[in-house]
């Protein structure tokens, strides 16, 4: 018999939900969803099937989701779509944007397979590697 992973309950709880229409039933099957895991024993796996869920959401709906880190909020919106679209070409992509120091003068791209260092920070890290070699 297989077991079931995380990402089988994540299915089975976005189908559910998605063929519901009325939000108090919504709330109902989350709330029985919820109990059933606890009472399972399987509460360890929340994080990994909200992940999963978040996952098979964006498949479903052909987005990448990509996450933009910014050394401050005064980087307009339109720089970032223009820098993603150069380096994420004809992509439907959901942005989530951070800011942090991390990313002086410029920013930090990241989708779960990719990073992009493409900061004033990243580009003399990348200058002082090559010089060490």
């Amino acid at each position: 018999m297989s077991r079931i992973t995380p990402k089988h309950y994540a299915i089975a709880l976005y189908e559910l939900l998605n063929e519901t229409q009325s939000a108090d039933e919504r709330v109902k099957i989350v709330r029985q969803f919820l109990e059933r895991i606890y009472r399972t024993g399987k509460l360890r796996l929340l994080s990994n099937i909200n992940t999963a869920f978040i996952d098979y959401h964006y498949q479903r709906l052909n987005v990448l989701p990509v996450n933009v880190t910014v050394a401050n909020a005064s980087m307009t919106g339109d720089t970032i779509t223009a820098e993603l679209n150069r380096l994420l070409p004809n992509t439907s992509l959901a942005i989530t944007t951070t800011v942090a120091d991390k990313a002086v003068g410029g920013m930090i791209v990241e989708t779960r397979n990719q990073r992009w260092n493409i900061s004033v920070a990243g580009q003399l890290q990348a200058l002082a590697n090559t010089l060490k070699k």
